[in-house]
């Protein structure tokens, strides 16, 4: 899990695929809006993917997040840039940055990823 209620800035390393069915990056914000960072590298092997359904958003309260802003969305799911979760840089020991604003009030993290550093 990254834990936003503890920092405001985490880093993930990615070792394996995370598939979106049984494997998410669970994403805990705290109980005030604000921006998030998230680093994602990839391994020295590389490759490794995220499916679009393999990221999920939780409320302080460890509920998945309401999803309220404008049009209800599902629960638990970020809302991308442009409708779609981006597909990451799988270049060995690649990184890409995820920034997200988090909107306590609706419940709603709102995510753009900057790729290939």
């Amino acid at each position: 899990d990254v834990d936003f209620r503890h920092s405001n800035k985490y880093q993930l390393t990615l070792t394996n695929n995370i598939s979106g069915s049984s494997e998410y990056i669970n994403m805990i914000f705290p109980a005030m809006s604000g921006n998030f960072l998230l680093t994602v590298t990839q391994d020295g092997t590389g490759s490794r993917t995220v499916a679009s359904a393999g990221w999920r958003a939780y409320a302080a309260d460890e509920t998945l997040c309401d999803n309220l802003a404008g049009t209800n969305g599902t629960d638990g799911e970020v809302r991308w840039s442009g409708g779609t979760a981006p597909t990451l840089t799988t270049g060995a020991n690649k990184t890409d940055i995820i920034s997200i604003y988090w909107d306590t009030e609706s419940q709603t993290a709102f995510c753009v990823a900057s790729l290939n550093f």
